[in-house]
């Protein structure tokens, strides 16, 4: 939606679709209202308890575990915006004289759909406030995924000693970067001065590059991992690069669902918008419009399961959110998978240690 203070002749491009729509306030849209604060408040349950159980259950490095947490933690300052943009929509709030609902996906300069704002009040630009924090958590989803795969690129460089050397200069420096770029481009795509497709582009481009990233890493870790299943005359890997090795290819193809989901939920979105936009698609304006504003506020619920889905120690854990789950769990094995009677035999053969323990205690010893 595009509004223009008439005091200044500036435009802003605002992530909303639908403002000043009093039917929310009753009826059948007041229970779809409700039901959005709901999972909401689900959302944020998922991300607090995701982030519990990665910085509990430690499966990789420092680095990628504080990316991961500000990756999801800044959710919340996009439903922080919501929250005032939200009795915008609804009507409780006035941007405007006019009582009439405004609905438009995106309009061009000089189009009747430019909703002009006569005079700029205070809730105005609150309302042009809480659009940036929506736009800088967009582009900061969109550029964020990179800064997932440039961590495992820092990881496969610097092989020798990555995992027993802190080098917390890594994220701070991709973090920093990252939200430098975010701040400008959402001003610039706030402010309308980087048209529709200049501002729909960064959502392909980093989709392409995210995935091309992935796929060059994967191929060089799982070249080095059939290296040490099969060592030959120049295999000369170190115990710290070993498990560097397999630590780079276990993170990659943990990763390989949770890097498709993401990428659907910046790309899919934004073709949407795109397709409705010049026309391609019919309008149906009161489902989209939910489908377009919870593809953003929602998909951490999704990205959030698969993330924790990945590791089998996660998702134990994770399924312990569900209220009466371990009760479930507890009397499924009891009846579906009795305690077999154990043999003197069988119970005095020796268990096979676990691969993954071994290797962090040879590598705890070759760092001492």
């Amino acid at each position: 939606m595009i509004i223009r203070l008439k005091s200044t002749n500036e435009t802003f491009w605002l992530p909303i679709y639908i403002m000043n729509d009093s039917s929310f306030q009753s009826g059948a849209y007041l229970i779809l209202l409700i039901i959005e604060f709901i999972l909401y408040i689900l959302t944020a349950i998922i991300i607090c308890s995701t982030v519990r159980i990665f910085l509990k259950i430690k499966l990789f490095h420092r680095n990628m575990n504080i990316m991961k947490t500000l990756f999801l933690c800044q959710w919340f300052e996009a439903i922080m915006a919501k929250l005032v943009i939200i009795p915008f929509q609804i009507g409780v709030f006035k941007f405007c004289d006019s009582t009439q609902p405004y609905v438009s996906w995106w309009s061009e300069e000089g189009s009747d759909e430019i909703i002009i704002i006569e005079k700029a009040s205070t809730t105005v630009y609150l309302l042009i406030i809480a659009s940036f924090l929506v736009w800088h958590y967009a582009y900061s989803m969109i550029f964020g995924i990179l800064n997932l795969g440039l961590e495992r690129i820092f990881a496969t460089v610097l092989l020798k000693d990555y995992e027993n050397t802190p080098r917390l200069y890594i994220p701070v420096l991709l973090i920093c970067s990252t939200h430098v770029v975010t701040l400008v481009f959402s001003y610039l795509v706030l402010t309308n001065r980087t048209g529709f497709y200049m501002g729909t582009s960064p959502c392909f481009i980093n989709s392409g590059l995210s995935f091309m990233m992935y796929i060059i890493v994967l191929k060089v870790n799982k070249r080095r991992r059939k290296k040490l299943e099969d060592p030959g005359p120049g295999c000369d890997y170190s115990l710290a690069q070993q498990f560097q090795v397999k630590e780079n290819y276990r993170a990659l193809k943990l990763a390989k669902n949770l890097l498709i989901v993401v990428l659907c939920a910046m790309s899919v979105p934004c073709a949407l918008l795109i397709m409705l936009v010049i026309g391609l698609i019919p309008s149906f304006k009161m489902i989209l419009i939910h489908v377009m504003e919870n593809s953003i506020y929602l998909n951490p619920i999704i990205i959030c399961t698969v993330l924790m889905f990945s590791s089998t120690v996660w998702r134990d854990e994770y399924l312990k959110l569900i209220p009466g789950w371990k009760r479930f769990r507890t009397a499924r094995v009891f009846k579906v998978r009795p305690k077999p009677q154990l043999t003197h035999r069988a119970s005095t053969a020796p268990v096979e240690p676990d691969e993954g323990l071994i290797y962090f205690e040879q590598l705890k010893k070759s760092w001492q």
